[in-house]
């Protein structure tokens, strides 16, 4: 949790919607966003590797 505290400071917004002990955290919109843009990097990093 530590590391995503950190994430949220240097991004300035939060990506989690903090929720009770016991009770799945979710995405805030920004976080939906953030992610979404991370999953399309990381498929455009594992095609150039690929020969």
């Amino acid at each position: 949790m530590i590391q995503i505290n950190r994430l949220e400071g240097d991004l300035g917004q939060p990506l989690l919607e903090r929720a009770e002990r016991g009770t799945a955290m979710k995405l805030t919109p920004f976080g939906t966003g953030s992610a979404a843009r991370a999953e399309g990097t990381a498929v455009l990093r594992s095609s150039r590797a690929d020969p």
